[in-house]
């Protein structure tokens, strides 16, 4: 029980194990300091390392959770919670509530972005079977109220969101940051002009320390579930994986292997003034959910922030099927079909005086949608530390299917030739200019689907 906790938010998980009736559309608004950390340097390490069979799987393993393990830690620490990864980054927050003023929160958050810079001296020219490779990390931090909530079908799949404008400013800040450094948002250093910055950039600033010592301020363990707990635990995770969790087989759930990726860009959600949000977006990915299983497909992430609001579903792991590609594209078309208008919902949030909103029927929503997708090699595994980890895909593939959402228009499937391939005389197609990607010396040919 306790393994399949640890894939929860903090946050879900209290609500969940202090018996609150209906977990999925469940809402808190709260305001918190948001840390968004990128790493570089685990790409081009698993994909060197992919070579090498298990072997190198395992050595990449043991890199990644040491990491993992070492900066989960130290967020702990400092009061924070790991809400989110996204294959080698992660999202985490500092609640801002009873446990002190905000000030000392927003200068604790910032010394645990600054300690976290000091930890990566310990991944500097690191010795593998395939060589030598360093990873450094970018933080920006920003603060103000985020939406958290549970969304999904609980007898398919569930998800975990956290969204809001302070993810989008952290996003922005790590985009301005170069490596080694710490950005945080003017609102931040408002709030305590005692942080000493070097540089201004933009509505950003670059910080250098924080005077004194903010202290640790660790959260209260969760406790151990109780068996009536496990249909929904199991939710959250791809029913095969919950499976071999709870049998205690998770020796080979760690491996390099052929995926297709989908990156599902999605907009017309306002996650900061739109009280019924949380019930259009839970309408709307409950039918995600619905589509993504009638293809055997994983929902494997949906993250706000970086990139936008996007969708992860993977072809090909933790289970695979001969067909993958056909059924990637399939579903592609499915979701791009799927709309969310005209549905009756109700919303309420946690925290909030006002009674839950009456029956809505929406009008058309400025709704749009826009789908990359890729083939590869990809690392797929648990990473993470014994209290918080994610099932999650990285390397070239995941970043490519990324970059070809990034380029998708409004309405299109995008897909890259190693995706194409396969299934060419299965689908119509449209031969695109090639794209520029970053990190590859020749434009990358791609298909309108």
């Amino acid at each position: 029980m306790k393994q399949l906790l640890a894939h929860l938010p903090y946050q879900i998980a209290v609500d969940l194990l202090h018996g609150v009736d209906g977990i999925v559309g469940r809402t808190h608004r709260d305001t918190a300091v948001t840390l968004f950390a990128d790493v570089s340097g685990f790409t081009p390490m698993s994909e060197a390392l992919s070579n090498f069979g298990q072997d190198g799987t395992e050595d990449l393993t043991a890199l990644l959770n040491d990491y993992f393990a070492v900066m989960i830690d130290l967020i702990g620490s400092y009061g924070g919670v790991v809400a989110s990864f996204g294959g080698d980054s992660l999202t985490a927050l500092f609640l801002i509530g009873e446990r002190g003023d905000t000030a000392s929160i927003v200068m604790r958050a910032v010394r645990c972005a600054l300690d976290m810079q000091l930890l990566m001296s310990a991944y500097q020219n690191i010795e593998t079977r395939a060589g030598q490779f360093s990873l450094e990390i970018k933080i920006g931090l920003a603060i103000g109220p985020v939406l958290s909530t549970v969304v999904g079908d609980a007898t398919v799949r569930l998800q975990s969101v956290i969204a809001g404008l302070p993810l989008e400013h952290a996003a922005q800040a790590e985009h301005l940051a170069h490596s080694g450094d710490v950005m945080i948002h003017h609102d931040m250093f408002a709030l305590a002009p005692e942080i000493t910055i070097s540089e201004e950039r933009g509505d950003y600033r670059l910080v250098t320390d924080v005077p004194g010592s903010p202290g640790y301020a660790p959260l209260p363990p969760l406790s151990t579930t109780d068996a009536t707990l496990l249909p929904t635990l199991s939710a959250f995770l791809h029913p095969s994986l919950a499976r071999r969790i709870l049998d205690g087989q998770t020796g080979f759930v760690n491996e390099h292997r052929s995926v297709t990726v989908l990156f599902v860009g999605f907009s017309g959600f306002d996650y900061d003034n739109d009280t019924s949000v949380a019930a259009r977006l839970q309408s709307y990915i409950a039918q995600v959910a619905q589509i993504v299983e009638q293809y055997d497909g994983d929902l494997n992430k949906i993250d706000m922030g970086d990139k936008g609001s996007k969708l992860v579903v993977i072809f090909g792991a933790p289970i695979a099927h001969e067909n993958d590609a056909e059924r990637a594209m399939r579903c592609a078309l499915a979701l791009r079909e799927l709309r969310i208008e005209h549905v009756e919902l109700r919303s309420s949030e946690v925290g909030s005086d006002e009674p839950p909103n009456p029956p809505f029927s929406l009008p058309h929503s400025p709704f749009s949608i826009r789908i990359g997708i890729a083939s590869g090699l990809v690392y797929c595994g648990l990473v993470g530390a014994e209290q918080r980890r994610e099932y999650t895909v990285m390397g070239d593939t995941v970043n490519l299917a990324a970059r070809l959402m990034q380029a998708a228009a409004p309405g299109e499937v995008i897909a890259a030739s190693g995706s194409h391939r396969p299934v060419a005389d299965q689908f119509l197609w449209t031969p695109l200019d090639a794209l520029p990607v970053k990190g590859r010396s020749r434009p990358v040919p791609v298909f309108r689907l």
